[in-house]
């Protein structure tokens, strides 16, 4: 969808994959999990200006901080619905970015079959 929104409108796309956990370092395989995939997603979608973004920290927050630091308009943001009881259907990262963005957001709902490994 945001692919879709990007192509009519012109925009760019920043497609940011955030690796939790800053104490334990990612290593060069990891880095090349997400890369690969990423790119795999350029190859998809020719016709949007796609960048390709990878952090090491707390999800939430770094793609806050990006939306802050490149001024983005929009954020578009899939989850797995793994918020726990009481949380509904949204995980703890998509209420913490919808609660606390300065911009639109638009929180997609994955696949059962995507969500993370426990």
């Amino acid at each position: 969808m945001a692919y879709t929104l990007a192509r009519e409108n012109g925009a760019r796309v920043i497609v940011l994959h955030v690796i939790e956990g800053a104490e334990c370092p990612v290593d060069d395989e990891e880095r090349k999990f997400v890369r690969k995939r990423l790119g795999r997603i350029q190859s998809s979608y020719p016709a949007v200006c796609l960048e390709r973004r990878v952090r090491e920290g707390n999800p939430p927050e770094e793609i806050l901080r990006l939306a802050a630091d490149d001024g983005c308009d929009f954020i578009v943001l899939g989850t797995h619905g793994q918020g726990g009881p009481g949380r509904g259907v949204l995980g703890r990262v998509a209420e913490h970015v919808l609660r606390n963005a300065r911009c639109p957001v638009l929180v997609v709902k994955g696949p059962a079959d995507a969500a993370p490994r426990p």
